[in-house]
């Protein structure tokens, strides 16, 4: 509790007990205070209203670094609300690298580093991240067909609707690709 931290003897009379309480709930009070200037915080967002991060904090033609102005008052502002949930989202956005969901990630930092972080200290790391889940995805998408088999690419490639034959034991048997491309085909040429 807080309040041992301000009032190292609070309970010798009820005049001191009530005046340690107050400045405990004063100092709790603050401490909200600075905790709910951060983005994160749902004091900023009302999704009833419209006013969301999507809404407030994506960069606009007309007010670049603001956001939205439709979305601040007196009490919330861009500087208030965005940079610490557009941190918050490339850092989620790098988390996603990591994991191995490159094509997920290479979206979501791509939209954060075009929309929300231009001229933030986050459009760099937005960056750096996107080409890191671009590289990631491109060794991902180059090393795909390696695993494909030649009737994956020779048959369903071209889109035609060939099944391989299956033989009695379940496995598919494997015969040379014009033998295969003779029987799936035939009945698209010669008929």
């Amino acid at each position: 509790s807080l309040q041992w931290l301000w009032c190292p003897h609070p309970w010798t009379d009820r005049h001191t007990m009530a005046s340690c309480f107050a400045r405990s709930l004063w100092v709790v009070a603050l401490l909200s205070v600075a905790r709910g200037a951060g983005g994160d915080q749902p004091e900023c967002w009302d999704e009833k209203a419209g006013l969301t991060f999507d809404a407030c904090c994506k960069n606009v033609k007309n007010a670049p670094g603001l956001g939205d102005p439709s979305c601040w008052d007196g009490s919330f502002n861009f500087d208030l609300c965005c940079p610490h949930e557009v941190e918050a989202r490339v850092h989620e956005g790098l988390e996603v690298v990591r994991r191995g969901e490159y094509r997920r990630a290479s979206d979501e930092l791509f939209n954060l580093m075009m929309n929300y972080a231009p001229g933030t200290e986050y459009e760099a790391l937005a960056l750096s991240g996107w080409e890191k889940a671009g590289k990631e995805f491109r060794k991902v998408l180059d090393a795909e067909p390696h695993s494909l088999t030649y009737f994956e690419v020779l048959f369903r490639g071209v889109g035609l609707d060939c099944d391989p034959i299956v033989g009695p034991n379940g496995s598919v048997e494997v015969r040379d690709p014009y033998s295969e491309f003779a029987r799936c085909c035939e009945p698209f040429f010669f008929n």
